[in-house]
């Protein structure tokens, strides 16, 4: 399977977890922005669309592990050390831009206690500054809600691929390394 591939096969699969379906992806050739929440809101139905807490939650926690999990593919399939081939970190950027331009879900990479490798990965907020400190506590996810939108910070384990850029030398081995990954999904307020 190609890169690309992948990435469409992920790209898809994600988007019908978030409520669509194959009939309502755009494809390149398509001028409209395919956003589901326009949609909803041209139809009234925009409360109607949003999750539950509890619903927010079981989609975020699946969709961290399908991220997780495409990293891991990309990491030992195609990423090589030579600089050929772009880092699987950012070719999943592009999809989480492509998934947040399909849906409400928002989702990007926290750095948490290692070395960032973008200025955009550093916390932006009081939620993402409590979440790096939770979870360089050692929890494995931090989550809030407020005003309508479910957030979840979960650790991504920084393998030794990683940590060629992430965590120069000197290094103390007993640390565990890693990122996070915030998803935002929008929910009823109950």
């Amino acid at each position: 399977m190609v890169p690309g591939v992948l990435l469409a096969a992920t790209v898809g699969a994600l988007s019908l977890f978030a409520g669509g379906s194959l009939a309502e992806l755009p494809t390149s050739d398509d001028k409209s922005s395919g956003n589901r929440s326009s949609a909803a809101k041209e139809d009234g139905a925009e409360e109607d669309a949003l999750l539950t807490v509890a619903e927010a939650r079981s989609q975020a926690r699946l969709l961290h592990e399908t991220y997780e999990s495409t990293l891991r593919a990309m990491h030992r399939r195609y990423f090589r050390d030579d600089g050929k081939l772009p880092v699987p970190s950012r070719v999943l950027d592009e999809v989480f831009s492509d998934l947040a331009n399909r849906s409400d879900v928002k989702t990007r990479w926290l750095a948490v206690n290692a070395q960032a490798m973008s200025v955009e990965h550093e916390p932006k907020d009081d939620f993402e500054k409590q979440a790096a400190r939770q979870l360089t506590s050692g929890k494995e996810e931090y989550e809030s809600v407020e005003n309508g939108v479910y957030r979840r910070a979960g650790t991504i384990q920084l393998f030794a691929s990683c940590l060629k850029c992430h965590a120069p030398a000197p290094m103390r081995p007993e640390v565990r390394r890693i990122a996070g990954l915030i998803i935002n999904i929008p929910v009823k307020k109950e």
